[in-house]
């Protein structure tokens, strides 16, 4: 009988503590997700203020920052050497830019091209280049 107790008290354990687990997983992606938002929001309105973008700007330049953040994560979440996330890195920078220099006036282009991307999507793979452009 007391076996019987004892193993009734550790499925009632169980089961009470695998919704517990499962929110902390869903809270973490969550987390994750919302870090993403945060950064990508940040940085948008970094352009915005520095290229005075209009609102159409602005909202596609959102969804590409919240794409490139998502690319890199998972770029992180890979265990690759670090040559070829250096080179997946820059893929997506690259990528990301010609994005986004395509939907400047030449003017925003002109001041984004020459400073502002190293500014703004400054990695740390590529932060000694990017700190000696900003001297």
């Amino acid at each position: 009988m007391k076996r019987f107790l004892f193993i009734g008290v550790i499925l009632s354990a169980i089961l009470l503590y695998s919704p517990f687990t499962h929110a902390q997983a869903v809270k973490k992606a969550g987390t994750s997700t919302a870090a993403i938002e945060k950064l990508a929001q940040k940085r948008t309105q970094l352009l915005k203020d520095e290229l005075f973008l209009s609102i159409d700007q602005t909202d596609k330049i959102m969804d590409i920052n919240v794409d490139m953040l998502k690319k890199l994560d998972n770029i992180n979440k890979q265990n690759l050497e670090k040559e070829a996330r250096k080179k997946q890195v820059a893929q997506v920078e690259a990528s990301t830019k010609n994005k986004i220099v395509s939907l400047l006036t030449p003017a925003q282009r002109q001041k984004f091209e020459t400073d502002l991307f190293s500014q703004v999507y400054e990695t740390k793979i590529d932060k000694k280049r990017a700190v000696s452009v900003k001297k």
